[in-house]
């Protein structure tokens, strides 16, 4: 519990012994002054198609960074996917809303863009044997 008592030169807070204290974190490093990080452009395409094969029913990804600086990351990806069962652009929204969440949470830049190309659909069903 906490009280405040008012003099007449200032106000004075008293905590209970039973109120844990909480001591904040120091600040962070600036970035300047722990050092440069390079993510090559080949492991965000990575992190991508991971996540398209993770989060969509793509079979296949080939993704391709675009543009890559401090603020921004811009992205094109191909993607081969089952076939559809609902409607096309709200599979595709889904794929792009997760792919771009995960490659924001990995890396700490927001994707700005990710053109999604459709190569060609898989059948879900597996393959018949054939006799004879």
């Amino acid at each position: 519990m906490t009280t405040m008592t008012t003099t007449d030169d200032a106000t004075v807070e008293t905590r209970a012994a039973s109120e844990p204290t909480v001591e904040m974190p120091p600040p962070p490093t600036p970035a300047r002054e722990r050092g440069v990080l390079v993510v090559r452009p080949r492991v965000i395409e990575q992190l991508a198609e991971e996540s398209a094969r993770r989060n969509g029913d793509s079979s296949t990804s080939e993704a391709t960074v675009r543009h890559l600086d401090d603020d921004r990351v811009e992205l094109s990806m191909d993607v081969v996917l089952a076939y559809p069962r609902q409607g096309l652009s709200g599979i595709l929204a889904e794929l792009r809303g997760a792919v771009a969440t995960d490659v924001e949470r990995m890396l700490g830049r927001p994707v700005r863009r990710l053109d999604l190309v459709v190569d060609e659909f898989t059948s879900s069903a597996s393959p018949k044997r054939r006799v004879g």
